[in-house]
């Protein structure tokens, strides 16, 4: 739906599907719908909201102790990072994802080293983040 333009259905029928596996305890297709809504955030260009359903995404995949949802989870934290312009913390979660990916030998793990390829060489990871484009996502990224 959010791929033809239709957003505000798109976001109604994922807050749904959420709210019914959270009331059913279902962790895992939770954490997808979490990942879902945070992606359908990142085509709409609405950032903010992206990085707040990946973090969610994030902690329920580590609650659970599912780590390909956590790689999951921390490629779309990376992307959404990255449109709000945090790319020290957008590579941070790319690169902690492809590397989880790396050892399930998931076939993910590919298209995240061309995505962390694409990062400008120059930017470290240990910059503190500019103000403004601080996320919220300090703790929750740490594991």
């Amino acid at each position: 739906m959010s791929r033809v333009g239709r957003l505000t259905e798109a976001v109604h029928h994922h807050a749904e599907c959420l709210a019914f596996f959270r009331a059913s305890k279902q962790r895992v297709w939770e954490q997808r719908v979490c990942s879902r809504l945070a992606e359908t955030f990142i085509a709409a260009e609405r950032y903010p909201e992206a990085v707040r359903h990946a973090e969610e995404a994030l902690v329920v995949s580590r609650d659970i102790g599912h780590p390909y949802g956590e790689a999951l989870s921390l490629t779309v934290l990376g992307k959404a990072l990255r449109g709000l312009g945090n790319i020290p913390r957008s590579r941070d979660c790319l690169r902690r994802a492809f590397e989880i990916f790396t050892r399930l030998g998931a076939p993910e793990a590919g298209d995240l080293k061309a995505m962390l390829d694409s990062f400008p060489p120059d930017v470290p990871t240990d910059v503190p983040d500019k103000p403004g484009f601080r996320s919220g996502a300090d703790s929750v990224v740490e594991s």
